[in-house]
């Protein structure tokens, strides 16, 4: 079963590249971006079809509406109060999701809950974003979430199998794109990826089924590394939404060549 779906995932994966990659090709010139996208789609055609489980699919769907409208930043850029808008709205909307779906009561505390959780996803959609600079460097990062996911996640059947869709869907990603400058990942991508992280967080904390301890360890080096970095462009006096290329793996890049930027984060 494990190799079954990891092999179909990466497969597909290839597949859905290449003709995204052709796709995009046709209406615009410039090296396709916003592939990650599609990984909600592969949640959702598994849930479905597979093993189907109604709050999964809910999220799921609720991710992939607002996705695509984020995808449209990839395509052609949204101002950055309308991304924050998006990541904000998607974390309050998959709190309100779970609440619905446990029958929490509405109160004080779930509305501050649901800001937290908004605020939690706005966070998180920006520290995997800072991570799609390189072509393998957010690869290596879902590489490593989908691991520790996969095997320190116990009991968790349906996470377990979305931690192989995830990995072979990054390995059919890091095939096609291991030359440079093939396909991105995108900004829409690493939305997708922090409102999985948001699910999976906000839904262990209100019924505290899983420990999510284990997520702190492929989040601490891109958490820390984003802070510095936004705290030495403060310190600078430099716009924090412009380009930069303070964060460590530019640093590896600038010393070293043969991907060993992706060194730190496996570490």
């Amino acid at each position: 079963m494990i190799l079954n779906i990891l092999s179909i995932s990466i497969i597909s994966s290839i597949i859905a590249c290449y003709s995204y990659k052709k796709i995009w090709n046709v209406v615009n010139k410039n090296t396709p971006t916003g592939y990650g996208v599609t990984l909600v789609f592969f949640l959702i055609i598994y849930t479905y079809f597979i093993n189907f489980s109604m709050l999964h699919l809910a999220i799921y769907l609720l991710i992939a509406v607002i996705s695509l409208i984020y995808w449209i930043d990839d395509y052609s850029y949204l101002s950055s109060f309308f991304r924050f808008l998006l990541q904000f709205l998607s974390g309050v909307l998959i709190y309100i999701f779970l609440s619905i779906y446990f029958e929490y009561e509405i109160n004080t505390y779930s509305i501050l809950f649901a800001f937290i959780s908004g605020i939690l996803n706005i966070f998180l959609s920006n520290v995997i974003n800072f991570y799609d600079g390189l072509d393998l460097n957010v690869a290596t990062f879902l590489i490593i979430l989908s691991f520790i996911s996969f095997f320190m996640l116990k009991n968790q059947d349906l996470i377990n199998k979305h931690a192989l869709i995830i990995a072979g869907f990054t390995l059919g990603f890091i095939f096609f794109n291991f030359t440079p400058n093939n396909i991105f990942f995108g900004d829409s991508g690493c939305f997708v990826v922090s409102s999985c992280l948001t699910f999976i967080i906000i839904k262990s904390i209100l019924i505290a089924e899983i420990s999510v301890i284990y997520l702190i360890i492929p989040l601490a080096l891109p958490s820390f590394d984003v802070v510095y970095v936004v705290l030495l462009r403060i310190y600078k006096k430099e716009p924090l939404l412009t380009r930069n290329y303070y964060h460590l793996y530019h640093q590896f890049r600038l010393r070293y060549k043969n991907k060993l930027y992706i060194l730190p984060q496996v570490l």
